[in-house]
């Protein structure tokens, strides 16, 4: 237009023009004017970095943001943006305050920050508000009614929730140590949306979240966007995930006693006990009519319990994630990041990142604090309230979590209902993983196996005193803290895919040792005569009376002779010095008839489905071994799934998976002695036996007040190391190594 309005100046004035220098000036200003339009708007895009984000694509666009192709596709668009956003907020501003959300007197307040110092050491400034009181240079406020959704703000890359001291600022940190990430940890604006709008309805608090992600979005120094939010917004997730229904999301969780244990360190101001005043619907029904009368670490146990709920309903919907403390670090790196929030770190980010995991995470202090495990001392200074709040509300609920965490993770796992676990105190402990055994895909390995003939030639049977050897009394199962949900709950995996293991700590059993004195079980016992075997040497092979009568060219290797209970402990304190070549007996008896005391003391052992009890229509009562010193039970295996408690003294166990059965000289099944094996361990010889010699094993010394887990089929060879009491019971069928008992003729 410019130019045309100089092509129809009259031609008189055009002719003036040339002879004039005001008129040659008059002529050429149209020109003049459209080349300095034209510099501006060159140099305001000139100053729009290289790196700066795109502006949001259309919706249908968006939702397509999760591929990393699309996203990557996206980010080749670089667009032209201003320093100024839809909102008329100036770039970096960002939202630290809204005053009465929900009313039309609205108002946003938004500061100026710079985030350089917080990208180079995050641990000093852990949550936003550190880096508001620090870094905030200028503050403008507008009115809510005015601000729009900007489109040339960050899309959010992630969210973080978490149930609190679960490691979620650490993971903030980690984020924030990239200078591309602009991260918010717990900022103070959205919870004045999303907490204190009473008169808000579900939509118009949709609505604000999204203006407010928007806002905080608005940088143009930065490439993606994260939220962590404080734990009050947990039980919001769901509003959140329809603001923003495609984006990835993680929520953190961790082993209930050591978060209970922190969080109630701030007394009757605990964080968990801040709803108390006015509790959501939810938590009135896991307290129940205890609401009123609950002390501080019930109300706190079921606090969290309310919390583990929804983030399990939020992973069983999908979109996210939900993360263990215990193995969370790993996990965000190597699946969270690259997969779930597609923003996999380059090598050097990922040794920065890695860095901050180092440092207390909430140093606040310019020498940084080396941050220490606080697992063991939590676990250690948990009061015995703690202890029963957590097994009842919230032992099923972890193990929920846990499964899905497996299952977000690609693995097979089963989600339990989620429902309040009973008391511990009793002896009743629910099991989380109710998937029967045929569902799974893979076996998980076993222990790790040494050669049988080593176990046998440095540590002879017939020896019970415990070599100098390290690591020997210890061998190679796993061992769990049954009070430590995590362990646990690797513990009943492990029995779900039939693997050895070791408990200790498991309050039923640690009760009966202190209970089964011998005073005590000798007046349970009583002056009853049992029927106790006796052999002359230290060996007790077991036998199949039925089958040793049909066949009388069998004879026992050991007798019967009827004692009382003292009288057997009699016998067995003599035989203490010599423990080969002197008489030993051992007595077995169970829980029925007369000692009903034994099921009575042990409700750990109840027939009922239980995390000791698989299945309880196949229970076989309890069973009990008393021993003395020296006494062997010759290697065999048996079938159910097999918990052995050890109640006094201790005992050595040679363990063989069910494989190991060709090298073992079995006796057949039509033997008295059918199922174990016919070759004597204290005396072997590798040359009549050479099958033996290619057989791999492991050993553990069972000792008072722990518990060992037998799986089905698994060979084992018994040496008591002094008088011993030990109590078992089976229950359930296995899959695993039942084919490779048929192949040796049994089952």
């Amino acid at each position: 237009r410019m130019f045309a309005s100089v092509r129809n100046l009259p031609a008189c004035v055009l002719r003036k023009a040339r002879t004039s220098r005001i008129g040659f000036i008059l002529m050429i200003s149209p020109i003049l004017i459209l080349l300095f339009v034209m510099t501006s708007h060159v140099m305001t895009g000139a100053n729009v970095p290289a790196t700066a984000r795109p502006v949001p694509l259309e919706p249908s666009i968006q939702r397509g943001l999760r591929s990393v192709e699309v996203q990557q596709a996206a980010e080749e668009k670089i667009h032209e943006r201003t320093s100024s956003n839809a909102m008329g907020i100036p770039s970096e501003y960002f939202p630290v305050l809204v005053s009465k959300p929900g009313t039309s007197q609205a108002t946003v307040t938004f500061c100026r920050i710079d985030f350089s110092q917080y990208h180079a050491q995050p641990s000093l400034y852990p949550m936003f508000r550190d880096i508001q009181g620090k870094f905030c240079t200028d503050k403008i406020s507008r009115p809510m009614k005015d601000l729009v959704i900007s489109p040339n703000a960050l899309v959010p890359s992630g969210f973080v929730f978490h149930v609190s001291r679960c490691g979620s600022t650490m993971i903030a940190n980690m984020l924030a140590s990239d200078p591309d990430n602009l991260v918010f940890s717990e900022s103070g604006a959205l919870p004045s949306a999303v907490l204190h709008c009473d008169m808000c309805s579900e939509e118009e608090k949709i609505t604000i979240i999204r203006l407010l992600v928007s806002a905080h979005g608005n940088s143009l120094k930065h490439k993606r966007l994260f939220f962590k939010f404080q734990s009050a917004l947990g039980p919001h997730i769901s509003l959140f995930r329809k603001a923003f229904p495609q984006v990835p999301w993680i929520y953190i969780y961790r082993e209930p006693v050591e978060v209970m244990v922190s969080l109630l360190e701030g007394g009757l101001h605990a964080p968990c006990l801040r709803s108390r005043p006015n509790p959501p619907p939810a938590l009135k029904a896991v307290l129940g009519d205890a609401l009123s009368t609950a002390s501080k670490e019930q109300y706190c146990a079921a606090h969290l319990n309310y919390l583990f709920g929804v983030a399990r309903n939020a992973a069983i919907s999908g979109g996210g994630l939900v993360v263990e403390y215990a193995t969370l670090v790993p996990i965000f790196l190597d699946h969270v990041l690259p997969t779930l929030f597609h923003a996999p770190p380059s090598e050097t980010m990922r040794a920065t990142m890695l860095a901050q995991t180092q440092y207390y995470s909430k140093n606040r202090a310019t020498d940084l604090s080396v941050f220490k495990s606080d697992a063991e001392d939590k676990q250690k200074s948990a009061t015995a309230e703690i202890r029963k709040w957590a097994g009842e509300y919230l032992t099923q609920p972890f193990s929920a979590l846990q499964g899905l965490t497996r299952r977000g993770l690609g693995e097979s796992a089963t989600v339990p209902p989620h429902t309040r676990a009973p008391l511990a105190k009793e002896g009743y402990y629910p099991q989380t993983i109710t998937a029967d055994e045929s569902s799974i895909r893979a076996y998980m390995p076993f222990p790790p196996l040494q050669s049988l003939r080593e176990i046998l030639d440095h540590w002879s049977p017939d020896d019970p005193n415990i070599p100098a050897t390290p690591g020997i009394a210890e061998g190679t199962l796993e061992r769990f803290d049954f009070l430590n949900l995590t362990q646990r709950a690797r513990a009943e995996l492990l029995r779900h895919h039939e693997v050895p293991f070791m408990l200790f700590n498991v309050p039923e059993v640690e009760a009966v040792v202190d209970k089964w004195t011998h005073p005590y079980l000798s007046t349970q016992f009583g002056s009853r005569k049992y029927k106790i075997h006796k052999s002359l040497d230290n060996h007790f092979p077991y036998f199949n009376r039925p089958l040793a009568m049909r066949n009388p060219g069998y004879k026992p290797h050991t007798s019967l002779v009827d004692l009382t209970y003292a009288e057997w402990l009699a016998a067995a304190e003599k035989a203490k010095g010599d423990v080969v070549d002197s008489e030993h007996f051992y007595f077995q008896t169970s829980d029925y008839g007369p000692n009903r005391f034994i099921a009575d003391d042990l409700q750990l052992f109840a027939p009922r489905r239980s995390w000791f009890i698989v299945n309880p229509k196949l229970n076989r009562g309890i069973n009990c071994r008393f021993g003395s010193r020296g006494i062997v039970a010759e290697c065999h295996y048996d079938g159910g799934r097999n918990f052995v408690a050890m109640l006094k003294g201790a005992k050595r166990y040679i363990l063989l998976p069910p494989d190991e059965c060709p090298n073992l000289y079995l006796y057949p099944r039509s033997h008295p002695e059918g199922r174990h094996s016919m070759r004597d361990w204290s005396k072997t010889n590798w040359t009549e036996s050479p099958l033996m010699a290619n057989a791999r094993a492991t050993q553990v010394i069972v000792r008072e007040g722990e518990v060992l887990y037998i799986p089905s089929y698994w060979f084992h060879y018994i040496i008591s190391l002094g008088i011993s009491a030990q109590c078992n019971s089976r229950s359930g069928d296995a899959i695993r190594g039942r084919d490779d008992l048929k192949k040796c003729g049994f089952y």
